[in-house]
């Protein structure tokens, strides 16, 4: 329960801030004055930090664009050399048909073969997608 002493006390509390404000009027203005300019400090500096961090999400965002554009180029690269390979080694099995060595370059190009289904099966694993590489990998 509040009683009226609670009030004359706060109403005297009151009273003297006041008379000490306006007898330190000077003082006074320069604890506004300094109060002021921390909160103007304190926001301006909130302000800066969030646009710094636009800007780096930003110029993060250009980054990533670029490394997953070099990603896909050198993916289809990749898959180029894959094709030429498989192709010039089917190429040369058929070229040395008659050669005595041919069984050991049919094992060799079955291991390599092997390698490169392994390689796929890691990108499987990995959630790629297949592509008309494997069709060519799997004659």
């Amino acid at each position: 329960m509040i009683t009226i002493q609670f009030f004359v006390r706060m109403t005297n509390t009151w009273h003297l801030i006041l008379r000490e404000i306006y007898h330190r009027k000077f003082h006074f203005g320069f604890m506004v004055f300094g109060v002021m300019t921390a909160v103007a400090c304190s926001t301006s500096v909130i302000m800066l930090l969030t646009i710094h961090n636009v800007q780096t999400e930003q110029i993060l965002r250009s980054k990533r664009q670029v490394v997953q554009n070099h990603t896909e180029e050198l993916e289809d690269h990749k898959l180029k050399i894959i094709r030429e390979i498989v192709e010039l080694g089917l190429d040369s099995l058929k070229t040395y048909s008659e050669n005595v060595h041919f069984h050991r370059l049919v094992r060799e190009f079955f291991r390599a073969k092997e390698g490169l289904s392994n390689l796929r099966n890691t990108y499987l694993k990995n959630g790629k997608e297949t592509g008309p590489i494997d069709n060519l990998i799997y004659i």
